[in-house]
């Protein structure tokens, strides 16, 4: 009976160090599931973090992709302005270069239109002064025309004389002195008449000098008809 009290403590303390065996390992094992329940969360959580952060340097990748999008194209569009630049510089200095052949040109052309102006003035001084010789020998004409006229009246006057020999002698003489007198001048009054012509040639346009000239020889021709005239009378 006391081996059976024995076998029965000894079965039971058997029982109680495999169930104290058996709690243990449980506890180990549930002790090792929570650490490895943990370790898991904490690696969950690493990954989420991680994860994050891909996606964090994903976004930022993008961003960084799109910067150097944009900046390529503002690099393209940098380059056209250049090129833009590069061309209106260019084509203002070809316009500069231009612009002072065009300066020097219209300097040219106005010195040339000062020279022709100054000459327009020398050749209208001359015209006013040869103007000024036609009315002289306009007027020196006139006086011709006058002694002319004084001249037939006193020939006419000679040749109804009817006294003797030496009143018709000097009446004659006196005719002859006119006479000589009245071609003296008209000589004189016809190289004036030349030079007028000379002169206006020179100075006015051709419409004007042809009638000047025709005036004058208008009157040059009436003088020598005159005078032609005179000496008709006076042979006669």
């Amino acid at each position: 009976m006391a081996g059976a009290v024995g076998l029965s403590n000894g079965g039971g303390l058997r029982l109680a160090i495999s169930l104290f065996v058996i709690f243990v390992l449980v506890c180990f094992m549930g002790i090792q599931d929570l650490r490895a329940h943990r370790d898991r969360e904490s690696k969950n959580a690493e990954l989420d973090a991680m994860f994050r952060d891909l996606q964090d340097a994903r976004r930022s990748h993008d961003e960084l992709q799109k910067k150097a999008s944009d900046l390529n194209d503002e690099k393209l569009q940098l380059a056209a302005v250049k090129s833009n630049t590069s061309t209106m510089l260019i084509q203002s200095e070809r316009k500069q270069q231009r612009l002072g052949e065009e300066k020097t040109r219209l300097e040219a052309a106005l010195g040339d239109k000062d020279i022709q102006i100054a000459t327009l003035k020398e050749q209208l001084k001359e015209l006013d002064e040869s103007e000024k010789e036609v009315v002289k020998l306009r007027n020196h004409l006139k006086a011709l025309e006058d002694q002319l006229e004084l001249f037939k009246a006193n020939t006419t006057t000679g040749s109804r004389q009817e006294s003797g020999e030496e009143p018709r002698e000097e009446a004659q003489k006196q005719q002859g002195e006119d006479l000589d007198h009245g071609l003296v001048a008209a000589d004189k009054a016809e190289v004036g008449v030349t030079e007028g012509d000379a002169d206006l040639e020179a100075t006015k346009s051709e419409e004007v000098d042809d009638r000047k000239r025709e005036q004058l020889d208008g009157e040059s021709d009436k003088v020598d008809e005159d005078l032609d005239a005179a000496k008709t009378i006076q042979d006669a």
